[in-house]
């Protein structure tokens, strides 16, 4: 029987117990003869007889019908009329769809038992289950060839060492908030932690003030365990910790890892502690000394499994983290949070993806889900297909060649072009821009009559461009819809290919590189823990936090609970050109064997005859054709239909110009075929104008070419376009450092470069031979009287024309002297030099308008503001310089102090701010 953790009031200490052993059953009478009630102080499972004075265990009965175990020989005998055991397990598992379930295995290869688990959100028969099967199916194999209820390594084992499969479902609660007595066990679970934390106070106190002050709480928690000996109610907490001068805290499992606390309070004046709980059943809290969440004690896994199974066997609360294989990752315990070592697997896994910068590619689902769909559409697994069935090849002598470690073998591709890194554009398209991935129709085979067989292209499917043009090159056509492309890496696998190391080692059974290829075919987009459950109402008060999903498994005794992730990231583009390459290595030795194809099965052929075979191939012994599946296709057709951008030219680095007004910016902004846009501008200002106007993720250009790669590396990662807006203020020395930098994005520079004012420092931005796009609608400018003044003053610069000296009139504007101007806080005074700002600064001196000079959550360096902010540095401002104001847009007057003007670039980058000719007023 399950040990149970009971305070023994004659040792005055906890300790695990049997709970019907003797020592349990004293305990409990001691108890009881006190005066308390035996339902206040029982483990679950376990009833007191008054009359009897006996103890004795209810058995439950647990419903187990969502529990499913398959054994080999079901499915062996299953594929005794025909079925591959591949396609058994899908036609049960498919019963299962839409729902959520944990899948555990277990297997023998090699004299070695191996298990695995795995929880999966099985997706509707209709809405994405076929797709879904296409991934997860990898769980059960052990090799391309090889599954765990293949009969090469089942048959001849007792039927315990055979393979099996577990299928648990994990059933959604609903919230239900139980009103609970925080009491059960033989002492008081709320208040003894507090009562021994008094006692040591005392005993510490170094003041007689200290001595009476805990004197008075330990006679009010003695008062307090005679008054709540059945357990203090929930609604008594509040008056408790004010009368204690305390704090209590109060988590659910599912509240932990949140910001959402189940229970606090704080007493009215300030806590002489914070105590922490945690809710572990209910009726039943247990003190919680983890203080941090990120605070973690790395120990081996074995040692992680040893003290699992303690903490289960003596029934201590656990709240635990399973890898998606199914081994533990981590345990959060009252005490402290372990988390495992790495292992080989593990740590083969980070050289590789640190070596080729694996984590600088990945995709966000969320940021565009139909890209992210579009992308897991064209990672089409490479499946098996039989042309010829046993009757017409029983007499006939088979041949098996099968792909050497076929994943890995990318660069040996005669079409290989690298993959598909960070992808920049998402749109329609008839044509192959770049190498990236196209949606294709109207596919013509061309009398291509072994790939028609294959079935390997389907008309609304998305495909890899290399492995397109491969098509091509065999006289295929077919016609392009839309697609998705960017820049491209190179893959280089770590380790020995023949002497088995690095991605090469085999561990658990399972080559590290099939591991991870698999791994990242699959997508979670929960974080997910365990706890231990025995009561489904327990389970249902977890789903007290809203933002989490509660599942519970009887059978089991185990909850799980849901967080949904902010971001899912994946490599799925990835995994799509690994499959696509490994196929054209496929069919290049298909199209060679001179006879009979009998079936491909995912890397390996069955053909009769004779063939050349090519550096990638060689003769296998093992023969597993019995386990193909007849009737199918070798990739799956998975059609869809997504939300492309319109078309565009493609350009790694572009420049927009244009007077201000034009769009620039904007039409970059609202383009949806631009895939995870970075906007950033000189200024704090800026950029937090155009997030409030797009929404968009913002930063300043300072960060871009920052010295400390801690400032930029999260921008390399997460974005794939950057617009970099007010190019015109941005030196050449800096535009080539962010180009040199950022050589996986897509650089957009937006400014009317030449006509706004240059940059302070370096040399001014030089367009070089990059694609430039000319902007000229100016809707800024919504007065004909200024814009024919702004077409003047552009022509003059572009002319080298010199400003004139300024008098009284400029193009028909009266220059007014600058002491007669009926000034207004919200007008703007802008001028050429500090020393004129600071003028007007001192003259408006008792006008409140400050400019903000620190960067908060709601406040940005630069900004304007009529009010003195507490708490936020600022100072009195009235005057600005234009280069301060370049890139925005006056919204009243705007007076211009021309006493010190004498670039005619600065006066139109001045005028240009206006959007009609009545606001500007020129002063001196």
């Amino acid at each position: 029987m399950k040990k149970v953790r009971l305070f023994n009031p004659f040792l005055k200490k906890y300790k695990s117990y049997n709970p019907l052993g003797a020592t349990a059953k004293k305990i409990y009478q001691y108890s009881i003869d006190k005066g308390r009630d035996p339902r206040s102080i029982l483990p679950q499972g376990i009833n007191y007889d008054k009359i009897k004075k006996t103890y004795n265990k209810i058995k439950t009965k647990i419903d187990r019908s969502n529990v499913r175990r398959i054994t080999y020989q079901q499915v062996n005998s299953a594929t005794e009329f025909g079925k591959a055991p591949i396609g058994v397990l899908r036609n049960i598992i498919q019963k299962y769809a839409g729902q959520t379930v944990q899948f555990a295995a277990k297997y023998t290869d090699q004299d070695e038992v191996y298990d695995r688990a795995q929880i999966e959100d099985i997706p509707p028969l209709k809405g994405g289950f076929s797709s879904w099967w296409e991934n997860f199916s990898y769980f059960f194999y052990i090799d391309s060839m090889v599954n765990m209820f293949s009969g090469s390594i089942n048959v001849g084992l007792d039927p315990q060492f055979q393979a099996q499969l577990l299928i648990m479902t994990l059933d959604k609660v609903n919230e239900d908030n139980y009103y609970q007595y925080f009491m059960e066990g033989i002492t008081n679970c709320l208040l003894t932690p507090i009562l021994i934390w008094a006692e040591n106070s005392l005993e510490e106190a170094k003041s007689k003030t200290a001595e009476k002050r805990y004197k008075r709480i330990i006679k009010l928690l003695r008062e307090y365990e005679k008054e709540f000996i059945n357990g203090v109610p929930q609604d008594k907490i509040s008056e408790l910790c004010n009368k204690l001068q305390i704090g209590i805290e109060i988590d659910l499992p599912s509240t932990v890892n949140t910001n959402t606390i189940y229970i606090k309070h704080r007493s009215q004046k300030k806590p002489l502690k914070i105590f922490k709980y945690l809710n572990t059943k209910l009726n039943h809290i247990e003190l919680n000394e983890v203080n941090s969440l990120s605070a973690y004690e790395y120990i081996t896994k074995k040692k992680l499994k040893e003290l699992f199974w303690s903490y289960v066997e003596e029934g201590n609360f656990l709240l635990f983290k399973e890898t998606r294989s199914g081994g533990l990752k981590q345990i959060n315990t009252l005490e402290k949070i372990y988390r495992a070592e790495l292992d080989n697997y593990e740590i083969a896994v980070r050289e590789f993806e640190e070596k080729n910068k694996l984590q600088d590619f990945r995709l966000e689902h969320y940021n565009n889900v139909s890209l992210s769909q579009f992308v897991m559409d064209s990672n089409h697994n490479n499946g098996s297909i039989q042309f010829m069935y046993e009757e017409d090849y029983n007499d006939v002598m088979i041949e098996h060649i099968d792909m050497i470690k076929s994943y890995t073998r990318g660069s040996d591709c005669k079409f290989y072009e690298g993959y598909l890194a960070k992808i920049t554009d998402f749109r329609k398209t008839d044509k192959i821009i770049g190498v990236g991935i196209y949606q294709i129709t109207n596919i013509d085979f061309g009398g291509n009559t072994q790939i028609e067989k294959l079935k390997v292209l389907h008309n609304n499917n998305s495909y890899p461009s290399p492995e397109l043009k491969y098509y091509l090159a065999l006289g295929i056509t077919f016609d392009i819809i839309g697609g998705c492309w960017g820049a491209t890496t190179n893959i280089e696998f770590t380790g020995d290919r023949e002497k088995g190391t690095g991605m090469y080692e085999k561990v658990d059974g399972i080559k590290n590189y099939c591991k991870w290829f698999g791994c990242i075919q699959m997508i979670q987009h929960y974080d997910r823990y365990n706890f231990t459950c025995d009561d489904i109402n327990f389970a249902q008060l977890n789903r007290f936090n809203t933002k989490t999903d509660i599942r519970y498994n009887a059978a089991g005794g185990q909850g799980i609970i849901e967080y949904k992730k902010q971001k899912v990231y994946h490599h799925q583009h990835i995994a799509s050109f690994i499959n696509s390459y490994a196929r054209i290595n496929l069919i290049e030795q298909l199209l060679l064997i001179k006879g009979d194809i009998i079936a491909v099965q995912v890397d390996g052929i069955y053909y009769s005859g004779e063939t050349e075979l090519t550096p990638l191939f060689k003769d296998e012994d093992k023969f597993t054709l019995d386990y193909v599946m007849p009737d199918t296709c070798y990739t799956q057709n998975i059609s869809g239909k997504y939300e492309f951008g319109d078309s565009r030219d493609f350009n790694e680095v572009e420049i927009h110009t244009g007077p201000g007004g034009c769009g620039k910016t904007h039409n970059n902004l609202v383009d949806k075929g631009l895939c995870n846009i970075l906007y950033t501008a000189p200024s704090y200002k800026l950029i937090r104008n155009k997030q409030e106007e797009y929404g968009c993720d913002v930063c300043v250009i300072a960060w871009l070419i920052h010295s400390d790669p801690e400032k930029w590396l999260d921008k390399f990662r997460n974005y794939s376009t950057i617009i970099i807006d007010e190019a015109s203020m941005v030196s050449n020395e800096v535009k080539e450092l962010i180009i040199d930098r950022f050589t996986y994005h897509r650089l957009i520079f937006c400014g009317d470069l030449g006509f706004q004012l240059p940059c302070i420092e370096g040399t001014e931005f030089k367009v070089e031979d990059d694609p430039v796009i000319n902007h000229t609608t100016n809707r800024r400018c919504k007065c004909s009287r200024l814009q024919r003044r702004l077409n003047y003053l552009r022509d003059a610069i572009e002319a080298g024309i010199k400003l004139p000296a300024l008098d009284n009139k400029f193009m028909g504007i009266d220059i007014i002297d600058k002491d007669d101007i009926d000034y207004d806080v919200k007008d703007l005074i802008i001028s050429p030099i500090h020393k004129k700002k600071d003028y007007y600064t001192n003259k408006y001196k008792d006008k409140d308008k400050y400019i903000i000079l620190d960067n908060t959550l709601d406040y940005s360096n630069g900004q304007i503001v009529y009010e003195k902010i507490k708490g936020v540095k600022s100072e009195l401002r009235h005057g600005y310089t234009i280069h301060c104001i370049q890139g925005e847009t006056a919204q009243n007057k705007l007076f211009i102090d021309v006493e010190k003007m004498r670039d005619i670039r600065m006066m139109y980058t001045a005028f240009s701010r206006a959007q009609y000719l009545y606001q500007l007023i020129l002063i001196k």
